[in-house]
């Protein structure tokens, strides 16, 4: 999954709009179209229902809403972590499940390598227990998984 898809869905759901997205990230709408419609293709169902004017989350929306809003808040908390007043880095200690470093956070990882060449980036995983107990420790500064019921 491309983390600005996620993004942009996260916004659609916050904004209640395709338009007012795509007009607070300042992308046109068909781009805001085109991200979701590649997002669907990719998971293989409708993430909204499109009545009219009005959206909807369908029930494969409402299930991705909050992990795609951790994951953007995680993609920002990193960031924000390896990034400083003068640009120059810092160092990011992430610990969290296994799939998200294979899967995801290569994506943002080679992101923030662009923009912040200098910062450091730890990633151990774990699970939550051990994640938990690692925060509890300070060795890791963000700790990131998913629950499953």
């Amino acid at each position: 999954m491309e983390l600005r898809n996620l993004v942009t869905f996260v916004k659609i759901v916050e904004n209640g709009s395709f338009t007012r997205t795509a007009e607070s990230l300042g992308y046109s709408q068909s781009a805001v179209t085109m991200q979701i419609k590649q997002l669907e293709s990719e998971l293989g169902t409708p993430l909204f229902e499109r009545i009219g004017k009005k959206i909807r989350l369908t029930a494969a929306g409402e299930k991705l809403f909050p992990y795609a809003a951790q994951t953007a808040e995680l993609a920002g908390e990193a960031f924000r972590a390896v990034t400083d007043a003068d640009g120059e880095g810092g160092t990011l200690r992430l610990g969290t499940a296994e799939s998200y470093v294979i899967g995801i956070l290569p994506r943002v990882f080679a992101a923030l390598a662009e923009t912040c060449p200098k910062a450091e980036i730890s990633v151990s995983t774990g699970s939550v227990d051990e994640l938990t107990e690692k925060l509890r420790r300070n060795e890791t500064a963000v700790s990131y998984t998913h629950l499953r019921a």
